[in-house]
């Protein structure tokens, strides 16, 4: 399970995570933040184990989202790519359609959560 998260309008899961990634109930943390953004991720750096964090470079609007995108598609489409079930931690209704493309090849799975309380109750 890949957690994938929009810090951009979901703010608070990063501090709730850690013990899930421990406990193994969730194997990668991706997380994502436009240029400007400067929360919980950023400033305090993470301390969430098997989570990465990445923040978009180009000051363009939905630099992070774009990346989002990428690296699911990246991810599905890889060569030997292994089945991987995605949640993307956002409000931004604009993702919903890489539900589709994620999986049409029917070897992925992505579902969507627009909080903490949805994310945990997919997750335990």
């Amino acid at each position: 399970m890949v957690v994938i998260v929009d810090l951009g309008n979901v703010h608070d899961v990063l501090q709730q995570i850690g013990p899930y990634v421990k406990a193994g109930c969730v194997n990668k943390v991706w997380a994502y933040a436009d240029r400007q953004f400067n929360g919980y991720g950023i400033n305090p750096p993470h301390d969430v184990p098997n989570c990465t964090v990445w923040r978009a470079f180009n000051p363009h609007t939905n630099a992070a989202d774009n990346m989002i995108v990428w690296d699911v598609a990246s991810t599905c489409t890889h060569p030997g790519a292994q089945p991987c079930h995605f949640i993307v931690v956002t409000k931004d209704q604009g993702f919903h359609s890489i539900k589709e493309l994620a999986e049409e090849t029917g070897m992925h799975k992505l579902d969507f959560a627009n909080s903490w309380e949805e994310l945990r109750n997919l997750i335990e």
